[in-house]
């Protein structure tokens, strides 16, 4: 079914390249929007639902077909069964990244002036610490980025930022004498 078609059966009417009403989730007036994209219909809810929890209920009405399910090749399921592995084990030294992490940015946050732009990434890096899946990407890109600086402040998390300070300044000067 095609985006003008499902408008239809919701009784959406058209504004310009789309259809707004209701929205099926929520039940909002004139929040929600669907218009043709190139391979399927986009969905908006403005009133803050989440695109795959309109997805399924779009699907529950009968109004999109079920997604197509395949079997996973035994090479398919190892690689997943690593991934799940290598995320569990991440996860831990990533929440200790984190207590850490958070601490220096507020620090620093504190520091700067509001209009200062070098908060912009901190404040971005707090945020995308907010889940997990945010979190092991951001503790890998860190990994990848700053090693030392990194276990540094996942051993500074494992001690709850009591040695914060000092493992940041050890850190901050070993940088500095290897520099030389």
């Amino acid at each position: 079914m095609n985006a003008s078609e499902i408008a239809r059966q919701l009784g959406l009417r058209k504004v310009g390249q789309a259809w707004r009403g209701s929205c099926p989730l929520c039940g909002g007036r004139n929040r929600f929007q669907i218009r043709e994209g190139r391979n399927a219909a986009l969905l908006t809810c403005w009133g803050g639902c989440d695109r795959k929890d309109l997805l399924a209920e779009l699907r529950r009405r009968g109004l999109l077909p079920q997604p197509e399910r395949r079997e996973l090749t035994p090479a398919e399921r190892r690689a997943a069964a690593e991934q799940r592995r290598r995320d569990k084990r991440d996860l831990e030294a990533a929440r200790y990244f984190r207590l850490a992490a958070e601490l220096l940015a507020d620090e620093l946050l504190e520091t700067l002036p509001v209009a200062d732009l070098s908060r912009g990434p901190l404040t971005a890096m707090k945020a995308a610490m907010r889940t997990e899946t945010g979190l092991l990407a951001e503790y890998r890109d860190w990994c990848e980025r700053e090693p030392e600086l990194t276990a540094a402040l996942v051993a500074a998390g494992r001690n709850r930022g009591a040695r914060l300070e000092m493992m940041l300044r050890h850190y901050l000067l070993g940088g500095a004498k290897n520099a030389a």
